[in-house]
């Protein structure tokens, strides 16, 4: 497994099948996690970034049950670390690192 790099005539994407699939893909999920979330399409771009972030960490049956994390970079995925997207959250900063002025809890 590589990486190749091919060219294309602008303006046809039939040309560029699987770049265009994952696209859609990307994208419909993407859709259904803003709306799922309730927040605004302003934020469009968040739900594509965690899209992607989730389907690197799907295993795959065309690379032997790997996910694509696993064949990059050597290591497992941590599912335990994926929480619904626009979940609430609070960030936790060691007492360390916190300044005089910085807010408290």
């Amino acid at each position: 497994m590589g990486t190749q790099q091919l060219f294309t005539c602008m303006y046809t994407p039939e040309q560029n099948g699987k770049a265009e699939r994952l696209n859609r893909t990307l994208g419909d999920a993407a859709k259904a996690m803003l709306r799922a979330s309730g927040l605004s399409n302003l934020f469009w771009s968040y739900p594509y970034k965690c899209a992607a972030y989730i389907h690197n960490r799907i295993p795959n049956t065309r690379t032997g049950e790997l996910t694509p994390l696993e064949l990059w970079c050597s290591r497992r995925p941590q599912p335990q670390r994926i929480f619904p997207f626009g979940a609430k959250a609070v960030v936790h900063i060691p007492h360390e690192q916190r300044g005089k002025l910085d807010d408290r809890g």
